[in-house]
């Protein structure tokens, strides 16, 4: 009796668990159905969205479409040429649908009309751009990740460009977005000069807070970050230059109406040929910037830039000309009377003896600068009236015996006060320099 009762009750468990079992594989089969679903509308979505864009005709094929998995091909031409006559923008992509994660990556490419590809035939020979996304579902984030072929080399007569291991990421989640850019290593070289980089990282992250409410001061809305392994730099007839560890961070603040942007930089290492002229260090901040004229701006000349690349016109007229429509803006950024802080600007090098450190701050007076055009910086006497509006207070401490004499005071002077007034530079209050003669 007793033993039926036990095999009844595991009979019930095993068929309990089944139908859980069961239910569970309905369930996990229903949400991958639902978010198999939700992808494909925003494929849909993203794809009219660019094919809605001025000049530009989107094209979306899926070779394959399982429930698991899709397979397609994203072409993007211009819409005022033909498919015969206009380059493509081409990716091959890869969906892998999942309930709380969805996987997308593939391979693409700039195809000419003639059928010839930038990347696989010119700059890397058989690669093709790689691009990976990871779409969390739950959590509302993304991160999109584009790398280059390992090496990129361009060369035209006696210019030559090559580029190592270039990726691109943006990550988006509720906190806000970043984009950055990486490459391990740069080297250009023309009749003219050379530049050389090692490893540089360069990073922005624009946070989600609403950044034009009426509260925000204190608020952090941007954060940049740029570092360099190394750079040298040759110009031709000139001696070459070269630095180690370049370092740059800032982050924008709210205050109100306007922005403030502190910000640091640093570099080790610092030479002429083969001579060590030391490191360098600063912190300072930018203020008085008008926030509202900065979004217009921003705005404005994103719109302008993207209408000129669509045609491809982007520098037809040079570049007083791309930029003569934003100059309505620029003046308006520019009426707070923006201010360049500087806390201290340290360099540190053996030619010098010890550390010389700067401060003071620097102020652009902006009444009636709305009333300036960039055709008067233009003339010898618009830029004259421009750099009169320049005023600053900076102490140079530490100043060498041969800084000294350079600036007219004794060589035992260590303490020097710079002034700008009036477009004159003064140095301990003794005229130096007249800033509104010569450029």
């Amino acid at each position: 009796m007793k033993a039926r009762k036990q095999g009844r009750w595991k009979r019930r468990v095993v068929t309990g668990g089944g139908v859980v079992l069961l239910l569970a594989l309905v369930l996990w089969l229903g949400a991958l159905g639902y978010s198999r679903h939700e992808v494909r509308a925003q494929m849909a979505e993203t794809v009219a969205r660019l094919d809605a864009l001025d000049g530009i005709s989107a094209n979306n094929v899926i070779k394959r479409d399982g429930f698991f998995s899709a397979d397609g091909q994203l072409r993007l031409t211009r819409s005022d040429r033909t498919s015969e006559e206009s380059p493509a923008l081409v990716l091959d992509w890869q969906l892998r649908y999942g309930v709380l994660r969805t996987a997308l990556s593939g391979r693409a490419d700039l195809v000419e009309a003639g059928g010839r590809a930038l990347f696989a035939d010119e700059l890397s020979p058989g690669e093709r751009v790689s691009f990976n996304a990871r779409f969390q579902h739950l959590e509302r984030s993304a991160r999109l990740t584009v790398e280059a072929p390992a090496t990129l080399a361009w060369q035209q007569r006696d210019t030559a460009l090559t580029l190592d291991n270039a990726a691109v990421s943006f990550e988006s989640d509720g906190q806000g977005s970043r984009l950055a850019v990486d490459f391990s290593a740069l080297d250009y070289r023309s009749p003219v000069r050379q530049l050389s980089l090692g490893a540089l990282h360069w990073s922005t992250r624009l946070h989600a807070a609403d950044s034009a409410a009426p509260d925000n001061k204190g608020e952090i809305g941007r954060e940049d970050r740029l570092d360099v392994a190394n750079l040298h730099i040759t110009r031709s007839g000139g001696l070459p230059l070269s630095a180690e560890e370049l370092h740059f961070e800032g982050h924008t603040l709210h205050d109100g109406q306007q922005l403030r942007y502190p910000f640091s930089m640093a570099l080790d290492n610092a030479a002429v040929s083969q001579q060590q002229v030391g490191s360098a260090t600063l912190e300072a901040e930018l203020a008085r910037i008008d926030e509202q004229a900065a979004r217009e701006l921003v705005a404005l000349a994103g719109g302008e830039l993207a209408a000129r690349w669509q045609s491809g016109a982007l520098l037809e007229g040079g570049v007083l000309s791309l930029i003569r429509p934003w100059q309505d803006k620029v003046f308006a950024l520019l009426s707070d009377s923006p201010q360049l802080r500087v806390d201290a600007l340290t360099v540190d090098s053996g030619m010098l003896g010890h550390p010389l450190r700067l401060e003071g701050a620097l102020t652009l007076e902006g009444d009636d600068v709305q009333r300036l055009s960039f055709a008067q910086l233009q003339t010898s006497w618009g830029r004259s009236a421009f750099r009169r509006r320049l005023n600053g207070d900076f102490v140079v401490h530490n100043a060498p015996p041969l800084l000294a004499l350079v600036a007219g005071q004794q060589p035992g002077q260590e303490t020097l006060e710079l002034s700008i007034r009036e477009g004159a530079l003064l140095i301990n209050g003794e005229p130096w320099l007249l800033l509104d003669q010569g450029f």
